[in-house]
């Protein structure tokens, strides 16, 4: 994982293989900033739902703070996936 400024590049899967050092960085990520941030997934080649619930949590602790998350670049599998789940209806996803 890369980033700049509040935009954090995330890259390769998002599983249950690599949760936990997932989550650790986009929740250090966010917590350095404590304002809205972007994950870029062009480089992300899939997503479980065990990533998906890091997404989440990390903008339930983003809301709390009156901030937003939003994911950009999503491929077309990652964005049905949102569609799918209904979380496009949860997230900005570009």
């Amino acid at each position: 994982m890369d980033n700049k400024d509040n935009r954090l590049y995330l890259k390769g899967e998002i599983d249950i293989f690599n949760s936990r050092e997932t989550r650790e960085e986009i929740m250090d990520f966010y917590f350095k900033r404590r304002d809205d941030i972007v994950l870029d997934f062009k480089d992300v080649d899939f997503i479980d739902s065990t990533g998906l619930g890091i997404l989440i949590a990390v903008r339930k602790e983003a809301e709390n703070d009156g901030n937003k998350v939003t994911i950009e670049n999503v491929n077309s599998k990652i964005k049905k996936i949102f569609v799918i789940t209904e979380l496009d209806q949860v997230f900005e996803v570009k």
